[in-house]
């Protein structure tokens, strides 16, 4: 009987950080975040946020300030 390799039997791949896409990611999450701190009252009502959720997201996720 012949050994049939499967994804339980095969190991996992090592995992490793790669700073390239690290910083990538970051840079598009911060993106997205100030985007949205800056879209308007009415653009935010239209999605169903308040002023209040889309600081959250935004102060909240990357530490800043709101002086």
């Amino acid at each position: 009987m012949a050994y049939i390799e499967t994804l339980r039997t095969r190991p996992a791949a090592p995992k490793t950080f790669n700073p390239i896409k690290w910083l990538l990611k970051l840079d598009a999450d911060y993106r997205q975040a100030d985007k949205l701190n800056k879209t308007s009252e009415d653009q935010l009502r239209d999605m169903g946020l308040t002023r209040k959720q889309a600081d959250t997201v935004f102060y909240g996720r990357f530490g800043q300030d709101r002086n």
